[in-house]
């Protein structure tokens, strides 16, 4: 148990120094060896526990449950449905993201390396389906799959072409859109979805527009 507790204590020492690392230096300068320097352990123990883009997917994992931590420690009881709590989740979410430099910068780094595909498959597929069950809305599960085909593909393609000069506060609209694909597709009215759109950011607001870092 001891030794067990100690190689858990270690993983987190060094996932910490990336971090810091990470943050002070970028992701390309922050080799195995530097990592290794900055925790005063071998590059083999490193490596033992994270290979590099490993760092990136345990980082991005921990900023996802963080996010939905803070939503049900403090807004998850005033969302009236699960599509509203997915759009909150959407808000801060982004809005974090482009909000500080370190974190946009990180962040494009999972983005071109498409490691977020198997989180957002794992938490927010069964999430959607729920969302569209919800509301009664279609009910052909391959007419549902394509839907969220479409809202990855229109989240992808228009990060890759907007992400790096976007703001948390202009682009709020944009980040709304990207949420609501898939469910629109599906059959939610219009004035629906800004219903529960404009009852969403409301809540945003009251929660103080929190910023979840990244790193």
């Amino acid at each position: 148990m001891g030794k067990y507790k100690r190689g858990v204590e270690m993983m987190e020492k060094i996932l910490q120094v990336a971090k810091t690392s990470f943050r002070n230096h970028g992701y390309k300068e922050s080799t195995i060896e530097r990592i290794a320097n900055l925790a005063g352990v071998p590059a083999s123990l490193v490596t033992y526990y994270f290979k590099k883009e490993e760092f990136l997917l345990r980082i991005y994992r921990d900023y996802w449950l963080s996010i939905i931590a803070l939503i049900d420690r403090e807004a998850g009881k005033q969302c009236e449905n699960k599509f509203q709590w997915y759009l909150l989740f959407t808000r801060i979410f982004y809005s974090s993201l482009v909000s500080e430099t370190c974190n946009k910068d990180i962040y494009w780094e999972i983005f071109l390396r498409r490691l977020a595909h198997s989180l957002l498959r794992e938490y927010n597929d069964p999430l959607i389906m729920e969302i569209i069950a919800e509301f009664g809305l279609e009910t052909d599960e391959t007419v549902i799959l394509h839907c969220m085909q479409a809202e990855y593909g229109a989240r992808r393609e228009v990060l890759f072409h907007n992400y790096i000069n976007m703001h948390p506060e202009r682009d709020k609209e944009t980040f709304y859109f990207l949420a609501c694909i898939a469910v629109r597709m599906a059959g939610l009215d219009k004035g629906e979805t800004k219903r529960h759109i404009d009852a969403t950011e409301a809540l945003y607001e009251k929660m103080g527009k929190p910023i979840v870092p990244l790193l």
